[in-house]
């Protein structure tokens, strides 16, 4: 649309030129007309298959997944008199109350737990869809009339049944589709807007309306102003742990290709053990491939409205490439490049022989097999990179060994990095110590142990030690060469790196039956040694 109008203007001069001003006028009329019929469209084609698959997800939503009447904790009185409406209209659908624009609740028959009750002279009609509290069938429902505005009625309609179960979101009980009304579960606890106004925050519009303190201020400054009054209160209000969470369910939405997310704190449910909910999916917008432009770029936005909003540093493009260059500064460089995707890297790729491209030439063909579900112990993490990708790939846990300070920030940063890049969570912990450390401290029992062109590093005495132990340790170890190390290179270290050198140590300690991958041309070969079972331990003695 954004290239369509200078075209159209451009054409439009064209027939200006050309057969004069008025006809120019009457081309560009016609064609915003065959643009906004286009748009108009193209959004139909795309809530269509939306609406089916809602209907489907309906069919098969559960009766657990609802608030119940009987449990939710309503004063006797009020209980009473709703009881006896009920009674007196049986199988009819009874308001229970009313949300005004604040968040506030008009209650028909008294006050309702975990609202802030408002009289009807104070009641603030909701600018846009109407919400109240109704009861239908035994169950304590949000209905939410969206006034004939189809996309958005069945796009939250969409977007709750296909999130349900997938993360913290109230399920769609019902739909009327023919008035445009969408009954969902009611999360039974307070907002966080709510829990900010209770402990004193002027955040409401009967706050802000006659607020002379904001008058002054333009638009932008004045929503700054009043969100800043709810987030310096957010750390007494809420323990580290309900941000961490809150954080997890906004990347398990974004996992499954859904971004723009109202994160406001009126739109945020806080349940009675005190996790968080996504309450309005309505302006979310669901993208078919999670890499797609237009998806990182949305995903990202709702990261930097998250850190804004809640006083967080959660990872952000900017952030990213930020920490990236400090820690490269820092060291001088990446000894290891890395391609986190999206076009975040660091170092270069033209060459197979480190880093990312070592991975995607060799390493993830032979090692994915082996590690995954498996608990592997990587000696010489260096950055880090080797063991996320062994994660990336499957693999159930992974241990790393790294002896520079500075390599082990490194290796954190990445950790992050890949984390927030995938959206999901890597058990990766890695210990600052030398890899002859394995041979002191009381190590668990892994499923695989790995050393990528790092093990050469240590004297041959000490690479005897280290894989006898690993033969202890685990039934397969994963070692890979460097067939291009300099001959003049000091302390032995090329025919300690060759591939025929590591091959005898592995056979010789512990790891008879092996493996080679050697690519023709290729320096850096991988050795897959494995222990065998009937004799696992007769090279020890």
């Amino acid at each position: 649309q954004l290239v369509m109008i200078p075209l159209g203007l451009f054409c439009s001069i064209l027939v200006a030129l050309w057969r004069g001003w008025l006809f120019a006028v009457i081309f560009l009329f016609s064609t915003i007309v065959i643009m906004m019929m286009g748009r108009l469209l193209h959004r139909r084609i795309s809530i269509a298959p939306m609406q089916r698959r809602a209907r489907i997800l309906l069919q098969q939503s559960s009766p657990a997944h609802f608030s119940n009447w009987n449990d939710w904790p309503v004063i006797s009185a009020v209980r009473t008199a709703i009881e006896e409406y009920q009674q007196a209209r049986p199988g009819e659908e009874i308001i229970l109350g009313r949300v005004d624009n604040d968040g506030r609740l008009w209650g028909a028959f008294g006050p309702l737990p975990g609202w802030i009750m408002v009289t009807e002279e104070t009641f603030v009609p909701r600018y846009r869809f109407p919400l109240d509290v109704v009861l239908v069938d035994g169950k304590v429902l949000v209905r939410k009339d969206f006034r004939g505005d189809h996309e958005r009625f069945v796009r939250e309609w969409h977007n709750l049944s296909v999130l349900m179960g997938e993360a913290n979101v109230p399920a769609v009980f019902q739909v009327d589709e023919g008035q445009m009304l969408l009954y969902k579960n009611l999360i039974i606890g307070q907002t966080i807007r709510d829990i900010l106004v209770e402990a004193g925050a002027e955040i409401l519009n009967v706050h802000t309306d006659k607020d002379q303190t904001l008058a002054h201020l333009n638009t932008i400054e004045r929503l700054h102003t009043i969100l800043a009054r709810g987030t310096k209160l957010l750390p007494e209000l809420f323990p580290e742990s309900f941000f961490l969470e809150l954080e997890r369910q906004m990347n398990a939405i974004h996992r499954l290709g859904f971004a723009q997310l109202s994160l406001t704190f009126g739109n945020i449910m806080v349940d009675g053990d005190g996790a968080p909910w996504f309450i309005d999916l309505e302006g979310a917008q669901s993208y078919s491939l999670n890499n797609t432009v237009a998806y990182r770029r949305h995903r990202d936005q709702d990261r930097v409205k998250f850190n804004r909003i809640y006083g967080r540093e959660a990872m952000t493009e900017a952030k990213a490439r930020s920490d990236l260059q400090q820690q490269q500064n820092k060291l001088g460089g990446w000894y290891s490049p890395i391609d986190f995707g999206g076009g975040l890297a660091v170092g270069g790729f033209w060459s197979i022989d480190s880093g990312t491209g070592r991975w995607d030439y060799l390493n993830e063909r032979v090692m994915t097999p082996l590690v995954r579900d498996k608990r592997v112990l990587d000696l010489g993490s260096n950055n880090g990179l080797m063991s996320l990708l062994m994660l990336r790939a499957g693999a159930k846990e992974v241990v790393g060994i790294e002896l520079s300070a500075d390599f082990v920030a490194s290796a954190h940063l990445v950790h992050r990095l890949f984390e927030w890049r995938d959206m999901r969570s890597y058990p990766f912990t890695i210990h600052q110590c030398n890899m002859l450390d394995i041979l002191q401290n009381s190590w668990q029992p892994f499923d695989v142990i790995t050393s990528l062109c790092t093990l050469y590093y240590l004297e041959p005495d000490e690479m005897v030690l280290v894989v006898r132990k690993a033969a202890e340790l685990a039934p397969v170890m994963i070692v890979q060469a460097n067939d291009s190390t300099r001959a003049e290179a000091g302390n032995n270290k090329a025919e300690k790196s060759s591939l025929e050198y590591l091959k005898r140590l592995l056979f010789e300690n512990g790891f008879r039956d092996q493996k080679i991958f050697a690519p023709a041309g290729y320096s850096r070969p991988l050795i897959v040694g494995k222990r065998r079972i009937h004799d696992p331990c007769r090279c020890l003695t």
